[in-house]
């Protein structure tokens, strides 16, 4: 077992139903224990039935929470709950049937498919699933908080009741925007002094290291940064709510006695922030033996994506801002125009290994600095699909919305890049010029 420098406190323990017998519970109570169990039911049901703007639920995810928190809004009301959550558009919710009934004491059940719900317990293509509960012991209540325990997994968690005011489309982009937002790695300071390590992964793991003693603490996504399953303790300070600065990319705290220590994002050395791309550029491919003229990068002003002008006549492309490595993506396939009833995309190509050509969306390729070359120098670099991306190729299809071999028109195509031909091999860089 690893050491921690860092000692987790204990949540408070939750209260546990204990089973009776019929014949004792009948000695003790004034009414049999079926009928306090319905009455336990109803009184469940009501409350949850009670809350007009619904509930807001942490869900801790896997065998003992590794699968981190995820935030659910759910509203309940003649047997049917409405979900809303963040693993989903903001403004989507799905509907279906929910119950409460007897089993290990109240249980809540979501009884009926929910797709938004049930979304994350659905077995993937290799057969694995994420380790999510849809059904949850109640272990007490109160009138604005239910304490839930996992039936399957074990996992305990609060649900809350939400205020009448508060819109569950803007909560849920609140949440989405800080957790695209949030930075993956940072060094821990104490009063600006550097004390250790923290780095955020994927399945919403917070691993601190300090003095080589390391501590893996699950988390959920707030509206304002996130927060930890647990309280940790660092000389005196409690820390479990940690706020995120998006323009200095750094937490902090806000429980008491933890003002001193700060979490600061570690840049990549070839990181570029938003604006630094804006310019006029020359495009190099065929291994740099060619080269394209005035290539245009323009801030759409958004903070997340840019314009690229220049590669194909009247054509605009749209690049996503990356701002966890600090790098442009430019994803395909993109419209560049029409004609005639057939619409023509740019595709991305893996020239070097056969030359397959992918119609499907989520191929594409990263620019990224290059720090190795003078000036402003960014690379094609095929970094998020490894299918080894390294070119690109125009062609029809008869359809807009859907590309396949079904609506593939050919190769012949009367939009081409600024070059003349259809093809553009082995593109490797951006110069800037201007």
């Amino acid at each position: 077992m690893r050491n921690k420098i860092f000692n987790i406190l204990a949540l408070g323990a939750l209260l546990l139903a204990t089973s009776c017998s019929l014949h004792d519970d009948n000695e003790i109570f004034d009414t049999p224990a079926a009928q306090r169990i319905e009455e336990s039911i109803a009184s469940d049901k009501a409350l949850l039935e009670s809350a007009t703007n619904g509930w807001e639920l942490h869900l801790w995810m896997g065998e003992d929470n590794a699968g981190g928190g995820y935030t659910y809004l759910m509203k309940f009301n003649n047997g049917k709950v409405s979900v809303g959550s963040e693993i989903a558009d903001p403004d989507m919710r799905t509907s279906s049937s929910y119950d409460v009934i007897a089993d290990e004491g109240p249980v809540l059940t979501f009884n009926t498919y929910n797709q938004i719900f049930h979304y994350a317990a659905n077995p993937e293509q290799d057969g694995s699933q994420i380790q999510q509960d849809y059904e949850f012991v109640i272990l007490r209540t109160t009138n604005d908080s239910i304490f839930l325990r996992g039936k399957k997994y074990g996992n305990k968690m609060v649900m809350t009741r939400m205020a009448d005011d508060v819109s569950w489309t803007d909560e849920i982009a609140k949440i989405q925007q800080v957790s695209e937002d949030l930075m993956m790695t940072f060094t821990i300071r104490n009063n600006g002094d550097s004390i250790g390590t923290a780095e955020l992964s994927d399945d919403r793991i917070m691993e601190l290291n300090v003095d080589g003693n390391t501590i893996d603490m699950p988390y959920y996504v707030s509206t304002t940064g996130i927060v930890l399953l647990q309280p940790i303790q660092y000389k005196g300070a409690s820390i479990q709510n940690l706020v995120y600065n998006t323009a200095k990319m750094s937490f902090s705290s806000t429980d008491n006695g933890a003002a001193a220590l700060a979490l600061e994002a570690n840049l990549p050395e070839n990181y570029m922030y938003y604006n630094e791309f804006a310019g006029t550029y020359t495009l190099s491919y065929l291994n740099g033996s060619r080269s394209i003229k005035n290539i245009t990068l323009t801030p759409a002003g958004d903070g997340s994506t840019y314009h690229l002008t220049g590669l194909v006549p009247n054509a605009t492309l749209t690049l996503t801002y990356n701002k966890k490595n600090g790098s442009l993506r430019l994803s395909m396939p993109q419209l560049v125009g029409s004609q005639g009833g057939i619409y023509y995309f740019i595709l991305p190509w893996a020239l070097a290994e056969g030359g397959s050509v992918y119609f499907s969306s989520g191929f594409g390729m990263d620019l990224t600095k290059d720090i190795s070359k003078e000036g402003s120098v960014l690379s094609f670099v095929d970094d998020f699909t490894n299918y080894n991306i390294d070119s690109f190729i125009i062609a029809g299809f008869t359809s807009e919305t859907q590309l396949g071999n079904s609506t593939f028109n050919g190769w012949d195509s009367p939009i081409t890049f600024i070059t003349g031909s259809t093809q553009l091999p082995y593109v490797t860089s951006l110069t800037k010029t201007n």
